[in-house]
């Protein structure tokens, strides 16, 4: 559902001369305009209430709805009682439930002494923008250009699916604290400035659009590090769920994906396309509280490679665990390590650190003598069946497939 403007103005649209538009007219199509190019749903009376409408009603049901508010005060609007009492009902909203959002235009040298005597209380506390009266038509568009700079662009269309996940992941966001949204979105590359603010308005949708459409890139996965410290720990599964990855098929992807967070315990997965790891690593950091560091092991290859296996992850793995009962995630690059015997020392590894989940990458496409899955008994029932499809699915891919 795309976020709605409300454009309140005078229907006095002439000037004095009966011929000429009023600055405010000309400003009021230019941002009706502007913000339909953008993907607002914008309500303007002259333009949106059909033959035969009660305009009342129809005022009315906008105004509830709406997001965002724009006021247009020329000294027809100030003259206006529809105006004010427009103007009175988004405001008494904005204070009760925080929308809409507020932007008074102040046209033709209107000031704020003049709009406070003429009954819109509360206006003049809001930073507006002005249009002097002297303003030719390069003033009026860079004025529109002003105020619709506020509304961030909001994408051209969602399939179902992604309005559902939109409208749940902009709900969550509206639940954190505002420190915690400017950091989300910097590591999406979006300006604190379109947060700010809006949140009534565009910035939680656009934010949860922005990690709908970069899915598994490392942008998001920084940003939902950033975000799961305000958001339940269900909420937090879900949109990790969502998220990740999307850099193979969404339908082989979840094949795999544990129901409510990283996969359990201990698992080692012969994955020769290191995209698989990288997933299970980019999944823990989203949760925050699965993922310490990640240690990469390269071994010697030859006849005795394998007898310093043990000794070789031991060291790491106590090093990594040193100080902390959280959970450790250890990337292990073997080359000229037999399967079997690597099995054999993350088993041995598995008794010792319980709180160990080594993810194996072995060497490139083509060099490995063993495929599919190590399983690990702590591994649930099924999951190795599941995790074969899954590694068969990405033998295809070279490097990263194309996005779902």
């Amino acid at each position: 559902m795309r976020d709605r403007v409300f454009i309140s103005h005078s229907s006095r649209n002439r000037t004095y001369d009966g011929r000429t538009p009023t600055r405010a007219a000309r400003l009021r199509d230019l941002i009706y305009d502007e913000l339909g190019h953008k993907n607002y749903s914008v309500f303007l009376d002259l333009r949106d209430i059909g033959p035969g409408l009660e305009w009342r009603s129809e005022i009315l049901t906008a105004l509830d709805r709406c997001h965002a508010f724009v006021v247009l005060l020329d000294e027809f609007a100030l003259a206006s009682d529809r105006v004010r009492q427009e103007t009175t009902i988004a405001l008494n909203n904005r204070a009760v439930r925080g929308t809409p959002f507020v932007v008074p235009v102040l046209v033709d040298g209107v000031g704020t002494e003049r709009v406070r005597r003429m009954g819109f209380t509360d206006v003049d506390l809001l930073q507006a923008v002005r249009l002097d009266a002297d303003a030719d038509a390069d003033d009026v568009a860079r004025v529109a250009d002003k105020v619709t700079s506020v509304f961030a662009e909001l994408p051209s269309r969602l399939d179902p699916a992604d309005a559902e996940w939109a409208g749940f992941l902009s709900l969550q966001l509206r639940s954190l604290d505002d420190e915690l949204r400017y950091r989300g979105a910097a590591a999406l590359g979006i300006e604190e400035r379109l947060c700010t603010a809006t949140r009534a308005v565009s910035g939680d949708l656009l934010l949860a659009v922005q990690l709908l459409n970069h899915g598994g890139q490392p942008g998001v996965v920084r940003a939902v590090g950033v975000l799961r410290w305000g958001m339940r720990p269900e909420h937090l599964a879900r949109v990790v769920r969502l998220l990740h990855p999307s850099w193979v098929d969404r339908a082989s992807a979840r094949k795999l994906r544990p129901p409510d967070g990283p996969i359990p315990l201990r698992s080692a997965l012969n994955a020769s396309n290191a995209w698989v790891g990288r997933h299970y690593l980019d999944v823990a950091f989203c949760f925050g509280d699965a993922h310490i560091k990640v240690q990469e092991i390269g071994f010697v290859t030859g006849e005795d490679a394998d007898r310093s296996v043990f000794a070789e992850l031991r060291g790491q793995v106590a090093d990594a665990t040193r100080g902390t009962d959280r959970r450790c995630y250890l990337v292990v690059v073997a080359q000229g390590v037999r399967p079997g015997r690597l099995l054999d020392a993350l088993d041995d590894l598995a008794e010792e650190f319980p709180d160990v989940a080594a993810i194996l990458l072995l060497g490139p496409r083509g060099r490995v003598s063993g495929r599919g899955v190590l399983q690990l008994d702590a591994l649930a029932a099924g999951a190795e069946e599941l995790a074969q499809r899954f590694v068969d699915d990405l033998d295809h891919v070279a490097g990263v497939a194309e996005p779902a």
